[in-house]
């Protein structure tokens, strides 16, 4: 009585792509930016400094840390 419904759920959802990007990864690219195009000061290095660490925290997989740190990067040029 046990049937595979594994080619018909496969069928439907042939056309679906997944996202390129989630939105972490897609927040952090944001930063970057941010970080890179900022004039040279030290508002920037320390902006860097924690899109570096946010980087760690994502590798790391704790992405509440790496949420925190972008949003310590993104102050830090405030």
């Amino acid at each position: 009585m046990s049937q595979d419904l594994t080619p018909a759920f496969s069928d439907l959802f042939r056309d679906a792509q997944p996202e390129p990007l989630c939105r972490l990864d897609a927040r952090m690219q944001q930063v970057k930016h941010i970080c890179e195009t900022a004039p040279p000061s030290g508002k920037q290095c320390a902006s860097l400094r924690y899109y570096q660490s946010a980087e760690r925290a994502r590798i790391s997989g704790d992405e509440a840390e790496c949420i925190r740190r972008l949003a310590a990067a993104e102050k830090a040029l405030a």
